[in-house]
């Protein structure tokens, strides 16, 4: 799964790496996109695949069809988004990843998504 984010020192990139990549996941981030907005449309351009992003950020976009979000890194559900799970709700977590989820979330993943392309088909996390 190819994620744009902002840089290689972002916390946009290390998060897909630490979470994904500790599922055995194919990770690639694809670094350069100025924010939120670059990122999005990179998405519906084909570019990249998802991005690690605010849900404020990505609810217009939601709201527009252009993007879709997969899961909430948090460990609560947000009020305007009932159909999206949290991460620790949709993915099963190896008790390492749990750990980084956890110490994450309580820092950087305040009301952070991972969203991705309407089309895109809905991962099957921890099989």
């Amino acid at each position: 799964m190819k994620f744009g984010v902002t840089g290689r020192e972002s916390h946009t990139c290390w998060i897909p790496l630490i979470i994904f990549g500790n599922m055995g996941m194919n990770v690639k981030v694809v670094p350069g996109y100025k924010g939120a907005a670059e990122q999005i449309a990179a998405i519906a351009r084909g570019e990249i695949e998802a991005v690690v992003t605010g849900v404020t950020s990505a609810f217009t976009a939601w709201k527009a069809g252009l993007v879709r979000p997969i899961c909430l890194l948090n460990n609560e559900k947000q009020e305007n988004l009932p159909d999206v799970p949290t991460i620790f709700k949709s993915v099963r977590l190896t008790p390492d990843t749990k750990v980084w989820c956890d110490r994450v979330a309580a820092t950087l993943m305040a009301w952070r998504s991972i969203i991705t392309s309407p089309g895109y088909l809905r991962i099957e996390f921890g099989s």
